[in-house]
């Protein structure tokens, strides 16, 4: 077989376009640690070796770069030539690429290996062999497992052969999701037996009415790989934890005892009680499409219904916002985390391609989750990573974007136009389409303006300046509008409304608009609660807040705290003073921790009891935490030494 011209880094590019539709320049430099110029070169050596008539790296404007397979056939070929040559040559370009051959040898290993003899291996040191073993510890150890060696005997990997194979599946064939993989990594099934079993297991979940992904067949197929490899290689799963034998209780279990009987028949070998337990793994952490007529069929047990209401209690005394009557957002956690707890309890690992857009762009759902994530931990005795909190928060995404839309109501529409009548009729069009059928829209002239008129509605759009005080929300808009920015547009104005903040004033940021000299504090007390009861003291001294506000603001800190990243916490509680969210602000001298967590600024909520509403205090947390997430800006407001520099920064930022 001739060599593939294309390095570990070029290949780790390859992976990360498989995984992901669309990725930046950025992403690629991120995962190989190189400049964005030089991941440049590299495309294009990529895009020499693939040849325009197999697969390309096409750059999509606005996007980012997109892999385009015009031949799957010999794609694949490539591919597995590819991965042949980094499996038998060690070409380490990288150290990541190191840790993983070493990692694969002992695995593979059925002796002792001796380090000197590996050292020389991937021609490396001893010294630099010994440090890559102890950073291999860590990720062997989640599973249980560990690198033992003797004097003059060489080293050995030691676990049960089930977290063995769980660490394989995780560690060594997570990246390619193509069907090639399993097929090369394994090398045990060939291209006419894989596609029998693919289909095999296409019609056996379609008849037994079995909703499944085709990520979790991708999975189903790997784990079929791994268990032929490890199966002729003798190493059988003998024993499992005790924890296992309720999965034999399952429609799950009966599923895998049918693939068995299949393999078994294919493949002339026999696969013992123990091995559809495994078999039965991914089809317990599958994630199932929603939104399916089928779906309701799924039984959802009365210990996750109670979890689930464990977390809405905990994340709805955390943040403030009650959401335990959102019965859409009950049931889709309570779908999720049926399965969430299946991966998590057997330690069933998945990668989430969208965690970092996720943390970026729903700070809130994201905090939300990590409470969720707690209440698990708590509950279950179990580790929940990044990746899961990051699905979860999916669906607190959804209930915060469902209360972004409550957050106005239109039902009559204004539409002013002083370019013709062809400029009216397709902004008609597009808005209609926009706001839905069922808004009454009425056109009208600049010079048929009146006060009275505009109050009428609820809403103006329009292509010309307006120069009449309303207290109807008014955005200019042209022909081609961008519905995305036209939506913000519309949340801003009725949230600053409903704040009762004049609109002229609405680019300005949330703080600097709502803490006046009053509320803003220089800390300088030993602990956190201690400076928050310096600001509530002060607070109540001026009269913003009511006598229990006190006592109820210590009661909610110390039963969920709430500090955040970068730096910040906030705190809230009900004030009975208030007819408005009210917000104060305290710079420590010296950070603190609470929560687990540094502290050097308190943003302190002051919610009303009466009249307000939920949506407004996720659009308030959501406009503070996506200032949590600007770390420079945090940093700066750190060092402030008074109220008038805490301003001129807010300020200044604003402007650039």
């Amino acid at each position: 077989m001739g060599r593939f011209p294309i390095d570990g880094r070029q290949l780790r590019i390859l992976e990360k376009a498989i995984q992901n539709e669309y990725n930046k320049l950025e992403d690629f430099a991120e995962i190989i640690g190189v400049s964005t110029r030089t991941i440049r070169n590299y495309i294009k050596l990529l895009n020499s070796t693939l040849k325009k008539e197999i697969a390309q790296l096409v750059n999509i404007k606005d996007a980012g770069y997109k892999l385009e397979i015009y031949d799957r056939e010999r794609f694949n070929e490539l591919i597995n030539q590819c991965l042949f040559q980094q499996n038998n040559l060690p070409l380490l370009n990288t150290p990541e690429e190191r840790l993983k051959y070493i990692i694969k040898r002992l695995i593979n290993s059925k002796v002792p290996i001796k380090i000197d003899e590996l050292a020389n291996e991937i021609s490396v040191g001893r010294t630099t062999l010994i440090n890559d073993l102890k950073r291999i510890s860590e990720p062997l150890s989640a599973y249980g497992l560990i690198i033992k060696g003797k004097q003059n005997e060489g080293i050995e990997l030691k676990g049960n052969e089930l977290n063995i194979r769980l660490f394989i599946l995780d560690f060594l064939c997570k990246g390619f999701i193509t069907d090639c993989t399993a097929e090369y990594y394994f090398g045990t099934i060939d291209k006419s037996r894989y596609g029998e079993i693919k289909n095999y297991l296409v019609n056996l979940f379609y008849h037994d009415n079995f909703l499944i992904t085709d990520e979790t067949l991708r999975e189903l197929l790997t784990y079929i790989a791994v268990l032929l490899r490890r199966s002729k290689d003798k190493r059988y799963i003998e024993s499992l934890d005790k924890k296992y034998e309720e999965i034999t209780t399952t429609e799950e279990y009966i599923l895998a005892k049918k693939i068995r009987d299949k393999l078994e028949k294919e493949f002339n070998c026999e696969i013992n009680d123990n091995e559809i337990v495994f078999l039965t793994l991914p089809l317990l952490g599958r994630k199932v499409p929603i939104n399916n007529d089928r779906s309701c069929n799924i039984r959802i047990s009365s210990h996750v219904k109670q979890l689930v209401e464990k977390i809405i209690e905990e994340v709805s005394a955390s943040t403030g916002i009650d959401m335990k009557y959102d019965k859409e957002l009950m049931w889709g956690l309570e779908y999720h985390l049926n399965f969430t707890l299946n991966r998590l309890i057997f330690n069933i690992k998945i990668k989430n391609p969208l965690l970092k857009d996720i943390k970026n762009c729903y700070p809130l759902p994201y905090e939300m989750a990590k409470i969720a994530a707690k209440v698990i931990e708590k509950n279950y005795n179990v580790k929940v990573n990044e990746d899961e909190i990051g699905y979860i928060a999916l669906h607190f995404g959804s209930y915060i974007e469902r209360s972004n839309q409550k957050l106005f109501h239109i039902e009559k529409v204004a539409l002013v136009c002083g370019t013709g009548l062809g400029t009216a009729q397709l902004l008609y069009v597009k808005l209609r389409k926009f706001l839905g059928e069922d808004k009454v829209f009425n056109t009208f002239s600049d010079i048929e303006l009146t006060r009275d008129l505009l109050n009428e509605y609820d809403i103006v759009f329009t292509t010309v300046d307006i120069n009449i005080e309303t207290e109807t929300p008014i955005i200019k808009v042209n022909a081609i509008f961008n519905e995305n920015e036209v939506q913000k547009e519309i949340e801003r104005i009725y949230y600053f409304k409903k704040y009762n903040l004049k609109l002229f004033e609405s680019n300005l940021s949330l703080l600097n608009m709502t803490v006046v000299e009053d509320m803003f504090f220089i800390l300088d007390r030993q602990t956190f609660i201690d400076n928050l009861m310096l600001m509530v003291d002060e607070l109540w001294k001026i009269g913003e807040i009511d006598a229990g506000f006190k006592d109820r603001i210590i009661e909610r800190e110390f039963k969920a705290p709430t500090s955040f990243d970068n730096y910040v916490a906030i705190p809230h509680a009900i004030n009975y003073r208030g007819d408005r969210i009210s917000i104060a602000v305290g710079i420590l001298k010296e950070p603190v921790f609470w929560g687990g967590k540094e502290v050097r600024i308190i943003i302190l909520l002051m919610i009303p009891k009466e009249d307000v509403d939920p949506e407004l205090i996720i659009k308030t947390y959501e406009e503070l935490l996506k200032l949590c997430q600007n770390k420079r800006l945090i940093e700066n407001i750190c060092r402030v030494k008074s109220y008038v520099e805490f301003r001129k920064l807010l300020q200044k930022e604003i402007m650039v």
